[in-house]
């Protein structure tokens, strides 16, 4: 009993501090910090919620990944496939473009930059629907991928 009461007391005077300090000292970073990024310094109150959906929608791109190839030719699979890798090349490369471009040119050639690859992203949406519309033997990511394993 006591060591159980022992245990619990530790664990939440070792915790609470190293909590707490966390999310307090956030608010006081300033943005010229060269050491903590844009997405950081600047993130919202639930922040975290896109964060976790982005995690989501990276387990979701990994399981469409070997169903793909499991069973290729399926449009649905194939489209989640194409639209969950696309999804997460997107926020990938949004955050290093916005991050990075900032620390060597102005913000507007960021958000021109990151326009662009909207736009990108937008045309191979479009291109690998077109694809995976294609009616015929053999046709789709599916198929593809599996092909290219099978080489």
């Amino acid at each position: 009993m006591l060591s159980v009461r022992c245990t619990r007391t530790l664990t939440t005077r070792l915790a609470t501090p190293v909590i707490s300090r966390s999310l307090s000292a956030k608010g006081e970073i300033p943005e010229t910090n060269m050491f903590w990024l844009r997405h950081q310094i600047k993130a919202k109150d639930g922040f975290h919620k896109h964060v976790n959906f982005e995690r989501v929608i990276a387990m979701v791109a990994l399981g469409s990944l070997g169903a793909a190839v499991a069973s290729p030719g399926n449009f649905l699979v194939d489209q989640t496939l194409v639209l969950t890798w696309i999804a997460h090349s997107y926020w990938g490369v949004e955050a290093m473009i916005m991050d990075y471009i900032p620390l060597l040119l102005p913000v507007f050639f960021a958000n021109v930059a990151k326009w662009l690859w909207v736009g990108i992203c937008l045309i191979m949406v479009v291109a690998f629907t077109n694809l995976n519309l294609k009616i015929g033997e053999k046709q789709g990511c599916g198929h593809i991928i599996r092909e290219f394993f099978l080489m």
